[in-house]
């Protein structure tokens, strides 16, 4: 059996701390939502091994969903104008 979240595409959050995306770079990311203070929110590797902060003012879903994060790389460790949070949904 296979799961599948129907998302293709995204950037590695491995990457993105690693340094391997430059500073400007549009992406989306895919990881589990693991923080949130106030408008502040943390998005973690699944699995573990690298995080992203970003701010979002939006709707935010509860911490622990699998989330994908659309916004521009400002540094190994933020994403800036974030444009979407949304739900991954998973497909067997």
């Amino acid at each position: 059996m296979a799961w599948h979240d129907g998302v293709i595409g995204v950037t590695s959050i491995a990457s993105i701390n690693g340094g391997d995306i430059s500073n400007g770079t549009v992406v989306a990311v895919k990881g589990e939502l693991t923080g949130r203070i106030g408008d502040v929110h943390t998005i973690s590797s699944v699995g573990g091994g690298g995080f992203l902060v970003f701010v979002w003012s939006g709707d935010s879903p509860a911490l622990g969903s699998i989330i994908v994060v659309r916004g521009t790389v400002e540094s190994v460790l933020y994403l800036k104008d974030v444009t979407s949070v949304q739900v991954a949904w998973l497909f067997k």
